[in-house]
């Protein structure tokens, strides 16, 4: 998707917290990570305009809930983070939607809306198509793997199509270390970096300023 005004969850959290760059409202998020939750609640926070967020998955089910259980105690942490993302959004007034999928994205040359509809299990349309105005629509379906650092250390690695699940499998190679090396050392190509504190004044941080498509 190359159109002004559109970004990946990624972008939109990149540019939020490395850059200080908020983005322009109203904003919409579509998608079918929780990912999203956090993403919204983060550009709400600093000042967005978050109107809505829409996941292509439905609530789940009573077994999904029974067979997930077991995870819960080692996910305490992350469970919380999301309810508290929740508690945000709500309390901001942004309405949450699940089985809701995007159709189309309005706008000539930028965005001015994006249209949704109620859709099954499957992410089928399966009701009346709605629009929303936005400004900037954030989009979060997964995650790419980022292989570069496990390549940059001569780790093969090998795409597994079979699999199903978009995981990279990867094996690493044996390398010799010479004698007071330190495995901590950086990937072939990559300068090394100070562990030690950066030293002079240390710039405040400031408010977040708007992004916007051009």
């Amino acid at each position: 998707m190359d159109a002004a005004g559109v970004l990946m969850a990624g972008a939109a959290q990149g540019l939020l917290k490395s850059q200080h760059l908020r983005a322009a409202g109203p904003v919409v998020l579509a998608g079918s990570h929780p990912l999203m939750l956090i993403v919204a609640a983060q550009l709400a926070r600093a000042g967005a305009e978050v109107t809505e967020v829409v996941f292509a998955r439905g609530l789940p089910s009573l077994r999904e809930l029974f067979l997930a259980a077991p995870a819960v105690p080692g996910h305490a942490r992350l469970l919380a983070e999301l309810a508290g993302c929740v508690l945000t959004l709500v309390r901001r007034g942004v309405r949450i939607r699940t089985a809701t999928v995007p159709t189309a994205i309005l706008g000539d040359g930028g965005v001015g809306g994006i249209r949704v509809a109620r859709a099954d299990r499957a992410w089928r349309v399966r009701g009346p198509e709605r629009e929303v105005p936005a400004r900037t629509v954030v989009l979060g379906y997964g995650f790419h793997a980022s292989t570069e650092l496990a390549r940059q250390l001569g780790c093969a690695v090998r795409w597994d199509s079979a699999a199903g699940d978009g995981s990279w499998p990867w094996t690493a190679t044996s390398r010799r270390m010479s004698p007071g090396s330190s495995p901590r050392a950086s990937p072939p190509g990559c300068p090394a970096r100070s562990s030690r504190a950066p030293r002079g004044p240390q710039r405040r941080r400031s408010s977040p300023h708007v992004w916007a498509a051009p």
